[in-house]
């Protein structure tokens, strides 16, 4: 009896023992997933470094609004490579010679399901960015004093004829004041998009400031 109870339970300790085999070696494979994942985001932080250095060396006061211009805008079309695992390009239209309206965004908390709150300032009648976050699950709220659009441009898009600046006027208003009117005052905000032709510049200590 003993020796038919042996042999009848060969196939289950095969089973046992081969299934441990596989977790141990998927294991291993995440190990080494994530290791590689580590040192390429590693040598994309590497490659940052001087770049963020020349930033917060730089010296607004002693700049020209020209050149504090001309510099804002190279800063920004070469985005930092080593905070985000996930970086996409999103948006955009083709405007004779470039895109106009495209947005990287940091993928990273959205693809983990966490909360996606979007302001965005400055949308005209070129919001396909603001679409497809809206689809990905963002909440939305899209304002500008130059457009006439519905309340609701899509399942969560939320329009407002209402401008930004740093202060407060018959069709603007701070960012403060915005935050607080919406409740979002304690609310991670995920992406700040601010698209207003120029004027970016008089708010940045206002808006850092909130």
């Amino acid at each position: 009896i003993g020796t038919m109870i042996a042999n009848r339970m060969r196939p289950a300790v095969f089973w046992v023992v081969l299934v441990l085999l596989l977790v141990v070696i998927y294991k291993r494979f995440q190990t080494m997933q994530k290791n590689e994942v580590d040192m390429t985001m590693e040598s994309f932080r590497v490659r940052d470094i001087p770049w963020v250095d020349d930033v917060l060396k730089l010296d607004p006061k002693s700049m020209s609004e020209t050149d504090a211009m001309n510099k804002f805008y190279y800063y920004i079309a070469f985005p930092v490579q080593g905070v985000c695992r996930v970086l996409k390009r999103i948006g955009g239209s083709w405007i004779i010679r470039q895109v106009d309206g495209d947005k990287f965004v940091c993928m990273d908390n959205l693809m983990l399901g966490k909360q996606c709150l979007i302001y965005s300032f400055g949308v005209a009648h070129e919001y396909s960015f603001e679409e497809f976050m809206d689809s990905r699950g963002c909440e939305i709220h899209a304002y500008d004093p130059t457009v006439d659009h519905p309340a609701k441009l899509g399942q969560n898009i939320y329009f407002t004829k209402l401008g930004l600046s740093n202060a407060t006027s018959e069709n603007m208003d701070t960012l403060a004041n915005i935050l607080t009117r919406n409740g979002h005052t304690n609310t991670v905000v995920e992406y700040l998009k601010i698209d207003i032709e120029g004027h970016e510049l008089p708010g940045f200590s206002n808006w850092l400031a909130t």
